[in-house]
């Protein structure tokens, strides 16, 4: 009996503690995130895909080595294409907000939302008018 009761305590001292562990970190307000409406780019070859405007080219990234400059740099991205399919709808992941500027200035990006100056739902009312049933789930990204 003893040993059925140490066994139980074990059990509870071992794998208790990892199943009540704290709260999920929100990894979404570690890093700076625009998301943006941008046309589609690219001829659709191996060497230049289909892609939208900002997004890296994967063939380019593999010749030069990958960005130069990594804080400043844009880290990760997500894209849903609109309902016409020629543009596609951006989240854009930075280390500083720095590295949007050349993406807010550009004149080609159809429209940009600032994260965290938009309550969600407003949001996703804005951005289902490119694409119908948008849900913010859609561009989850994980940046570390």
């Amino acid at each position: 009996m003893k040993k059925l009761a140490l066994r139980v305590l074990l059990v509870v001292f071992l794998f208790v503690p990892a199943s009540v562990s704290g709260a999920e970190r929100d990894h979404t307000v570690i890093y700076p995130r625009l998301i943006c409406v941008v046309p589609i780019i690219g001829s659709g070859t191996m060497q230049d895909p289909f892609r939208p405007l900002f997004s890296p080219n994967p063939q380019q990234n593999t010749e030069r080595g990958g960005p130069t400059d990594e804080s400043s740099q844009i880290i990760a991205f997500q894209s849903v294409p609109t309902d016409d399919g020629k543009a596609a709808i951006v989240m854009l992941v930075a280390r500083s907000y720095a590295a949007f500027a050349p993406v807010l200035n550009d004149s080609k990006i159809i429209r940009s939302f600032e994260r965290n100056r938009w309550k969600e739902e407003d949001l996703t009312r804005e951005l289902q008018k490119y694409k119908k049933n948008f849900d913010l789930k859609m561009l989850r990204v994980g940046a570390l």
